[in-house]
C-alpha cells in the first residue's frame, strides 16, 4: 500500500487542494480498490498525468475502452489558455493476459448483461506550446487504468470474496478513473473551505463512489 502524501493538484499554480485520501469502507466488488488502500500524489492520475487534462480526456477514454469508434482523430486541448497542450486519445488492443477473461465475459453476456472492456485507451501528448506546469513533453504516453493487475477487471468478484474472509488483496496503482472524475470538480471548493457542500459539522470529510453497487467511501484529510 502507498503512504499518504498530497492530492497532487498543488503542482499547478491555479489548483491548491492538498489532502490525504484512504478507502475507508467497501460494500461490493471493485476492480480498483481494496478497503484501507491509500494513495499519494503520484497515483491519482496515470503516471502523474495533469489532472486537468485527465478530466478533459476521461469521457473519450471511457467510450474507447467499451468499443466506441470515432471517424476522426481524437484531440483534446488543455483548459489553460497559456499552456496550449494538445493530447491525442487512441485505442490499443487488450494485453494478452486479459484475453481469456474477456472471452469468458463475452460468453456470459449471452445470458445476462455484463461489462465487457473491448480495448485499452492511450493518452498521448501530441503538442506542447507555452508553459506547462506539469512539464509535459511531446510523445509522453499514459494508459487509461483498467484496475488492479493482480485480479484485473475480470476477477473483481474474486477479490471481493477474499476481502470478506479477511485476506488482503492488492489494489490498483492509480485511483479509479470514475472516482477521480466524480470528485475532481469539488477540488476548488474543498481547497477553499476544507469541507464539502453537503457537510454539516462532520469531521469525516468523505467522498462516495458514484457506483452504487461498490459502496466505497474515501476519506480526505488536510
Amino acid at each position: 500500500m502507498r503512504c499518504f502524501s498530497g492530492w497532487g493538484l498543488k503542482m499547478c499554480r491555479y489548483a491548491g487542494l492538498t489532502c490525504q485520501i484512504e478507502v475507508t469502507s467497501k460494500e461490493g466488488a471493485c476492480r480498483y480498490h481494496a478497503k484501507g488502500c491509500r494513495y499519494d500524489d503520484t497515483a491519482l492520475t496515470p503516471a502523474g498525468l495533469c489532472p486537468e487534462m485527465y478530466h478533459n480526456a476521461y469521457p473519450y477514454c471511457l467510450s474507447l475502452i467499451y468499443g466506441g469508434n470515432f471517424d476522426r482523430e481524437i484531440l483534446v486541448r488543455c483548459p489553460s489558455a497559456d499552456a496550449q497542450v494538445v493530447v491525442q486519445i487512441r485505442s490499443k488492443p487488450m494485453p494478452l493476459f486479459l484475453l481469456p477473461g474477456q472471452v469468458l465475459r463475452t460468453i456470459l453476456n449471452l445470458f445476462t448483461p455484463i461489462e465487457i472492456v473491448r480495448q485499452q485507451a492511450i493518452i498521448v501528448i501530441k503538442n506542447v506550446q507555452g508553459p506547462c506546469f506539469r512539464k509535459h513533453t511531446e510523445g509522453q504516453e499514459y494508459v487509461f487504468p483498467l484496475g488492479s493487475k493482480f485480479f484485473t477487471y475480470h476477477w473483481s468478484g474474486g477479490a471481493y470474496f477474499l476481502e470478506k474472509i479477511g485476506i488482503k488483496v492488492k489494489s490498483s496503482q492509480e485511483l479509479c478513473p470514475a472516482f477521480f472524475d466524480s470528485c475532481y470538480p469539488l477540488a476548488g471548493y474543498f481547497s477553499k473551505n476544507h469541507s464539502f457542500p453537503w457537510e454539516n459539522g462532520c469531521s469525516g470529510k468523505l467522498i462516495q463512489c458514484p457506483d452504487y453497487r461498490a459502496g466505497i467511501k474515501i476519506a480526505c484529510k488536510i
